[in-house]
């Protein structure tokens, strides 16, 4: 046997293996414990949960933003669209 063809065979090998790799990562990756489980099969609990969360989780989001345009609103006098320092003169950034 020669070295190229050593060296060839050697490729082939190291590619075999790497395929033979991710394939076994592919079919342990797609495998699910819960295969034939369906949401609606559970007992229903996180669902519900959810459901009973909406009204607080929306109250919540309106106070958080009644709070913020109250913040900006009180503040409005104070911001101005650009703040500017004045240039006392136009020589010193000259080149």
């Amino acid at each position: 046997m020669t070295v190229e063809s050593a060296r060839g065979l050697g490729v082939v090998v190291k590619c075999g293996i790497c395929l033979a790799l991710l394939t076994l990562l592919l079919v342990i990756g797609s495998a699910r414990e819960n295969d034939g489980v369906t949401p609606e099969a559970g007992n229903g609990a996180p669902h519900a949960a959810a459901v009973a969360m909406l009204p607080s989780a929306a109250a919540h989001r309106k106070a958080v933003f009644d709070d913020r345009r109250a913040r900006l609103a009180g503040n409005a006098s104070e911001r101005t669209i650009v703040e500017t320092a004045p240039v006392a003169s136009f020589e010193a950034y000259a080149p």
